[in-house]
């Protein structure tokens, strides 16, 4: 990640793919650490927070996997994974 040129827009989607390798080998830090830069990148897209969602999940941190997958779901209401995971963590069928 550290290339030393800046990340564009564009360079987000090949982020998220790094982030779902690095979550199917649950390296979760190296996972955050690649999401938080994207973020910072794109802080409107709501595939981030969900993904930062997943990863909070993964490490058995609810509140905070609640709140991004609430945050995924205020900028793009229809996301359907972000609703399931959110209705699965509070308890909601």
């Amino acid at each position: 990640m550290k290339s030393g040129k800046k990340k564009e827009p564009s360079d987000v989607f090949e982020m998220l793919e790094m982030v779902t390798f690095y979550m199917m080998n649950k390296k979760y830090s190296k996972a955050l650490e690649i999401l938080k830069e994207a973020e910072k990148i794109e802080p409107g897209n709501a595939e981030i927070y969900y993904q930062l969602g997943l990863v909070h999940e993964a490490t058995n941190k609810s509140e905070d996997a609640i709140d991004m997958f609430q945050k995924s779901l205020s900028i793009k209401p229809t996301h359907k994974l972000s609703q399931e995971h959110l209705n699965r963590l509070m308890g909601i069928k």
